[in-house]
Protein backbone atom coordinates (compact mmCIF):
# COMPACT_ATOMS: atom_id res chain seq x y z
CA UNK A 1 0.00 0.00 0.00
CA UNK A 2 1.48 3.53 -0.51
CA UNK A 3 2.35 5.83 1.79
CA UNK A 4 -0.63 7.98 1.42
CA UNK A 5 -3.37 8.72 -1.56
CA UNK A 6 -3.31 11.93 -3.42
CA UNK A 7 -5.44 14.42 -3.03
CA UNK A 8 -6.70 17.35 -5.28
CA UNK A 9 -3.69 19.77 -3.90
CA UNK A 10 -1.45 16.94 -5.69
CA UNK A 11 -3.56 18.01 -9.00
CA UNK A 12 -2.99 20.64 -11.60
CA UNK A 13 -5.83 22.69 -11.18
CA UNK A 14 -7.54 23.62 -14.76
CA UNK A 15 -10.67 25.20 -16.33
CA UNK A 16 -11.63 22.93 -19.23
CA UNK A 17 -14.76 22.13 -20.83
CA UNK A 18 -16.25 19.11 -21.27
CA UNK A 19 -15.16 14.79 -20.15
CA UNK A 20 -13.13 13.95 -18.42
CA UNK A 21 -13.19 15.83 -14.97
CA UNK A 22 -10.08 14.57 -13.76
CA UNK A 23 -6.89 12.57 -15.31
CA UNK A 24 -3.93 10.55 -12.96
CA UNK A 25 -1.01 10.22 -14.27
CA UNK A 26 1.06 7.56 -13.16
CA UNK A 27 4.89 6.48 -14.36
CA UNK A 28 6.41 3.12 -13.77
CA UNK A 29 9.91 3.10 -13.46
CA UNK A 30 12.40 0.56 -13.18
CA UNK A 31 14.92 0.87 -10.51
CA UNK A 32 18.27 -0.65 -10.46
CA UNK A 33 19.43 -1.59 -6.84
CA UNK A 34 21.09 -5.05 -5.69
CA UNK A 35 18.04 -6.58 -7.14
CA UNK A 36 15.76 -4.25 -10.14
CA UNK A 37 11.86 -3.81 -9.06
CA UNK A 38 9.13 -1.75 -10.53
CA UNK A 39 7.95 1.67 -8.90
CA UNK A 40 5.42 3.98 -9.52
CA UNK A 41 5.59 8.04 -9.47
CA UNK A 42 2.32 9.96 -9.22
CA UNK A 43 3.15 12.63 -12.11
CA UNK A 44 1.83 15.80 -11.35
CA UNK A 45 2.43 17.36 -14.05
CA UNK A 46 0.40 15.60 -16.11
CA UNK A 47 -2.03 14.69 -13.66
CA UNK A 48 -4.96 17.17 -13.62
CA UNK A 49 -8.54 17.90 -12.35
CA UNK A 50 -11.30 20.49 -13.46
CA UNK A 51 -11.10 23.76 -10.99
CA UNK A 52 -14.73 23.45 -10.04
CA UNK A 53 -14.02 20.50 -8.58
CA UNK A 54 -10.80 20.80 -6.66
CA UNK A 55 -12.61 23.36 -4.86
CA UNK A 56 -15.82 23.27 -5.30
CA UNK A 57 -17.91 26.69 -4.21
CA UNK A 58 -21.43 25.21 -4.77
CA UNK A 59 -21.92 22.62 -1.76
CA UNK A 60 -23.93 20.14 -4.44
CA UNK A 61 -20.23 20.16 -5.97
CA UNK A 62 -18.85 18.69 -2.65
CA UNK A 63 -20.30 15.51 -2.99
CA UNK A 64 -19.45 15.32 -6.82
CA UNK A 65 -16.04 16.24 -6.06
CA UNK A 66 -15.08 13.81 -3.26
CA UNK A 67 -16.59 10.80 -5.48
CA UNK A 68 -14.40 11.84 -8.58
CA UNK A 69 -11.64 12.06 -6.12
CA UNK A 70 -12.26 8.60 -4.71
CA UNK A 71 -12.73 7.42 -8.05
CA UNK A 72 -8.76 8.75 -8.98
CA UNK A 73 -7.40 7.45 -6.13
CA UNK A 74 -8.39 4.10 -7.03
CA UNK A 75 -6.74 4.31 -9.93
CA UNK A 76 -3.43 5.59 -8.18
CA UNK A 77 -4.11 2.24 -5.88
CA UNK A 78 -4.89 0.05 -9.23
CA UNK A 79 -1.23 0.67 -10.17
CA UNK A 80 0.77 0.30 -7.23
CA UNK A 81 -1.36 -3.03 -7.02
CA UNK A 82 -0.02 -3.43 -10.44
CA UNK A 83 3.75 -2.59 -9.15
CA UNK A 84 3.24 -5.02 -6.57
CA UNK A 85 2.32 -8.22 -8.32
CA UNK A 86 4.94 -7.70 -10.94
CA UNK A 87 7.81 -7.33 -8.53
CA UNK A 88 6.39 -10.88 -7.09
CA UNK A 89 7.87 -12.34 -10.76
CA UNK A 90 10.38 -9.57 -11.57
CA UNK A 91 12.82 -12.05 -10.11
CA UNK A 92 11.69 -14.67 -12.16
CA UNK A 93 13.11 -12.96 -15.35
CA UNK A 94 15.99 -11.88 -16.29
CA UNK A 95 14.82 -8.40 -18.25
CA UNK A 96 12.93 -5.95 -16.15
CA UNK A 97 12.40 -4.07 -19.04
CA UNK A 98 10.45 -6.75 -20.80
CA UNK A 99 8.73 -6.98 -17.48
CA UNK A 100 8.17 -2.59 -17.51
CA UNK A 101 6.70 -3.07 -20.84
CA UNK A 102 4.36 -5.35 -19.49
CA UNK A 103 2.72 -3.86 -16.52
CA UNK A 104 2.23 -0.86 -18.57
CA UNK A 105 -0.02 -2.60 -21.53
CA UNK A 106 -1.67 -4.20 -18.75
CA UNK A 107 -1.70 -0.74 -16.35
CA UNK A 108 -3.49 1.02 -19.50
CA UNK A 109 -5.71 -2.05 -20.21
CA UNK A 110 -7.15 -2.29 -16.79
CA UNK A 111 -7.53 1.26 -16.03
CA UNK A 112 -9.34 1.87 -19.29
CA UNK A 113 -12.11 -0.77 -18.18
CA UNK A 114 -12.12 0.37 -14.90
CA UNK A 115 -13.69 3.76 -15.83
CA UNK A 116 -15.85 2.12 -18.73
CA UNK A 117 -17.13 -0.04 -15.63
CA UNK A 118 -17.68 2.44 -13.00
CA UNK A 119 -18.38 5.07 -15.70
CA UNK A 120 -15.56 7.51 -13.84
CA UNK A 121 -16.87 6.62 -10.35
CA UNK A 122 -20.33 7.25 -11.16
CA UNK A 123 -21.53 3.64 -11.26
CA UNK A 124 -21.21 3.57 -7.25
CA UNK A 125 -22.06 -0.08 -7.02
CA UNK A 126 -19.26 -0.92 -10.23
CA UNK A 127 -17.01 1.42 -8.37
CA UNK A 128 -17.31 -0.93 -4.57
CA UNK A 129 -16.95 -3.44 -6.59
CA UNK A 130 -13.51 -2.49 -8.11
CA UNK A 131 -12.21 -1.20 -4.58
CA UNK A 132 -13.21 -4.79 -3.30
CA UNK A 133 -11.33 -6.55 -5.77
CA UNK A 134 -8.27 -4.04 -5.47
CA UNK A 135 -7.89 -4.63 -1.75
CA UNK A 136 -8.52 -8.43 -2.22
CA UNK A 137 -5.70 -8.59 -5.03
CA UNK A 138 -3.71 -6.33 -2.50
CA UNK A 139 -3.88 -9.08 0.59
CA UNK A 140 -3.29 -12.05 -2.05
CA UNK A 141 0.01 -10.49 -3.10
CA UNK A 142 0.85 -9.90 0.11
CA UNK A 143 1.38 -13.64 1.02
CA UNK A 144 4.20 -14.93 -0.89
CA UNK A 145 3.50 -17.39 -2.88
CA UNK A 146 5.88 -18.95 -5.38
CA UNK A 147 3.61 -19.15 -8.35
CA UNK A 148 2.68 -15.14 -8.33
CA UNK A 149 1.89 -13.98 -11.36
CA UNK A 150 0.30 -10.21 -12.87
CA UNK A 151 -3.30 -10.69 -11.37
CA UNK A 152 -6.27 -9.77 -14.31
CA UNK A 153 -9.36 -8.35 -12.67
CA UNK A 154 -12.91 -9.73 -13.24
CA UNK A 155 -14.77 -7.25 -11.67
CA UNK A 156 -18.62 -7.13 -13.23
Amino acid sequence: MPSRLPTWSDYTKEKRTGNPSAETAIRFLVVYQSQPYLTIRFDQTASWVKTQYADPQNPFLWKQSEQLLHHEQGHFLLNCLLARQANQVIRNTDDPQKMLRLVQAVAQRLNLQYDRDTHHGVNTKAQEAWEAEIQRQFQEVSRPSPDHHLGIFNVQ
